[in-house]
């Protein structure tokens, strides 16, 4: 779920890194690395599932 909410804020509510985290009450760093993290889990789960996008 930690996730979900940066990548739903970052991206589909188009907010800044700095945003994210005041929205979330986490570090800016703590945003970076979710964000890394979420990014990664996203393209392993695609690759599991042959998707050649």
């Amino acid at each position: 779920m930690k996730y979900r909410s940066v990548l739903l804020l970052y991206y589909f509510d188009d907010m800044s890194v700095s945003e994210t985290a005041k929205t979330l009450g986490i570090s800016e760093s703590a945003v970076t690395t979710r964000l890394q993290r979420a990014r990664k889990l996203l393209k392993d789960e695609l690759e599991r599932r042959n998707y050649n996008g």
